[in-house]
């Protein structure tokens, strides 16, 4: 019997080994969305300092400044339909020529204006509706704070 004892611990300590890989695979399977989710919360914040006002709570071009403005703001929600993030990215850095769209990278660095297209995206994703699910709560927060199946 003595003589098993030593194999009986080199199966238990390999079998322990799989289990603890295959745990730790699962840990980065699951958390490979937490920084999107991140980055949409950290763009909903940036969105609603830098772009609300021109561009309205849902993207639509539709803000408290958007009346004053000459063309009108973009519709966000379609330019994520015709534009890749690299090109929208180019364009909030940049700004829009013969528009009121400023040139933004003074301001913001690339990591807020992927966050902010982050954001842009998951609003998308999430159906821009308008019954959330509670008072304060975002399409956004609404998707980050339901459980995946």
């Amino acid at each position: 019997m003595r003589t098993s004892e030593p194999f009986f611990l080199l199966v238990l300590l390999l079998v322990g080994m799989a289990w603890l890989t295959a745990c730790a695979g699962d840990t980065d399977t699951a958390t490979t969305s937490a920084p999107e989710a991140t980055d949409a919360h950290a763009g909903k914040t940036l969105y609603e300092n830098f772009c609300l006002s021109c561009h309205g709570p849902s993207g639509k071009g539709d803000g408290p400044a958007a009346a004053t403005l000459h063309p009108q703001p973009a519709d966000l929600m379609a330019l994520l339909q015709t534009h890749d993030d690299a090109s929208l990215t180019t364009r909030i850095a940049e700004g829009k020529a013969g528009t009121a769209m400023p040139a933004w990278r003074d301001v913001l660095n690339e990591t807020q204006i992927r966050q902010i297209l982050a954001y842009l995206r998951a609003e998308k994703q999430a159906g821009q509706s308008s019954t959330y699910s509670s008072p304060n709560e975002t399409p956004t927060e609404r998707a980050v704070n339901t459980p995946s199946p």
